[in-house]
């Protein structure tokens, strides 16, 4: 997974790159995988890319970049001569050329690794882990998906001796928690472990102490929400808050040369492919509905707003999502929608204090998403509202309503106050 500039560094990163990348030379499928992805990116940095976010046929569309177009041709090619050959049709290998091909069509990037007009509301193995989608060509890459599922299924399933390589597993669990995410679907692969809760022991270590402002993190959802909030997105949003005090012991970690974390970055990994699969899934355990256009029909209006939020929070503080990237792109018209679904049903000025918050929340998260966007300003101007029905002066007024819900200073202060900024500045040209 790709980690924000404030998070671990993988000591070994470079080494295990270039083993990546040599192992992807020896066989024509996934060196020409690598290309795809690696002309997606270029599609992309020259600003070729089309932007097909939605679910209509013109998902099945290529890049208008013919670099792409030609190596996504001759992975394509290299794959049917695998499956033809049934000795090697459902082998690591095939596996293999078809994420490559999940990754192009909604091709991520990795960032490194260090530590240290206005519209109202009303209105484990980098190979496999360095991928922020960007084309956004979630239909094709679902399609691919589904042919993967066969596979895995046809070798046994995840847990099964032939997959048995946590690099592979993470690589399918993750293509799959990205599209799930880009199209707002169910995940189509169940875990291939049992989630279990974290030791006493090892809570003790990761919670903050009593005088941090971390205690907060999430406090607002089971204190001020808990009676409109499922138990399930509670549960969700405490293993958010888990991954988050996880991430913050590493940091501790790094800054003190801590260097012995190996151990804690395997079940961090863990328990962040737990609480996105939660997130992405229960809406569906519902009522056992796996209809993919329907991932709020269960959830009330402000549920479905704060889920967003907190699938949006996994791509901004865990994950780096550009915001003109297609999982951005995406990431940023859903949220919008659920905004708009629950500022449509009551009256702006009904609003409580603890909506007001939630709301403002929903759109820090939006703007920061939408960065450098069209929809920059719509989030701005709403926030604009918001902070003059709750007559905020300044900014740690914000913040400490911000610290109940989901926020990290370390990494979002300096974007998160900048856009505060924007706000003030829309507020008072409107007075």
């Amino acid at each position: 997974m790709t980690f924000t500039t404030e998070s671990v560094i993988f000591r070994d990163a470079n080494a295990t790159i270039h083993t990546s990348v040599k192992d992807c030379l020896t066989e024509a499928g996934r060196f020409y995988g690598l290309l795809t992805v690696a002309a997606a990116h270029k599609s992309v940095i020259f600003g070729r890319q089309l932007d097909l976010t939605g679910s209509s046929s013109e998902n099945h569309k290529d890049s208008s970049d013919l670099d792409y177009s030609v190596m996504k041709g001759k992975c394509i090619q290299a794959l049917n001569r695998e499956l033809r050959d049934s000795s090697q049709a459902f082998g690591r290998t095939a596996i293999k050329i078809v994420i490559h091909l999940i990754a192009s069509s909604v091709s991520t990037k990795k960032k490194r690794v260090q530590s240290n007009t206005t519209t109202h509301l009303s209105v484990p193995n980098p190979q496999a882990n360095n991928e922020q989608l960007i084309l956004g060509f979630y239909v094709e890459a679902q399609t691919h998906l589904t042919g993967l599922r066969k596979m895995v299924e046809l070798c046994g399933g995840l847990a099964s001796r032939g997959l048995r390589s946590p690099s592979l597993t993470h690589a399918i669990v993750w293509s799959d928690h990205k599209i799930a995410t880009g199209l707002m679907s169910k995940p189509i692969f169940t875990l291939p472990w049992e989630p279990a809760p974290l030791t006493a022991e090892l809570r003790q270590q990761i919670c903050p102490s009593p005088s941090s402002h971390l205690t907060l993190l999430g406090s607002a959802f089971w204190n001020e929400h808990s009676s409109e909030f499922s138990q399930s997105l509670i549960h969700s949003v405490k293993k958010l808050r888990d991954t988050l005090y996880y991430q913050n012991l590493i940091m501790e970690q790094e800054r003190e040369e801590k260097r012995d974390n190996q151990t804690y970055l395997f079940q961090l990994y863990k328990l962040i492919i737990e609480a996105e699969h939660d997130l992405l899934s229960y809406p569906f355990q519902i009522s056992g509905n796996s209809c993919e256009t329907s991932h709020t029909a269960n959830l009330n209006s402000k549920e479905a707003m704060a889920r967003m939020g907190c699938i949006c929070v996994f791509n901004s503080i865990v994950i780096v999502t550009p915001p003109a990237a297609g999982m951005g792109r995406s990431l940023t018209n859903f949220m919008k929608k659920s905004i708009c679904t629950f500022t449509d049903q009551y009256p702006f000025l009904q609003f409580t204090i603890p909506d007001l918050n939630l709301l403002a929340w929903v759109l820090f998260i939006g703007a920061q998403g939408s960065l450098n966007q069209p929809e920059y300003t719509w989030f701005v101007s709403g926030l604009a509202d918001v902070v003059k029905l709750r007559i905020w002066g300044n900014w740690a007024d914000v913040v400490s309503e911000l610290q109940r819900y989901i926020f990290m200073p370390r990494v979002q202060d300096v974007i998160w106050r900048s856009i505060w900024e924007d706000a003030i500045s829309v507020r008072d040209r409107r007075e």
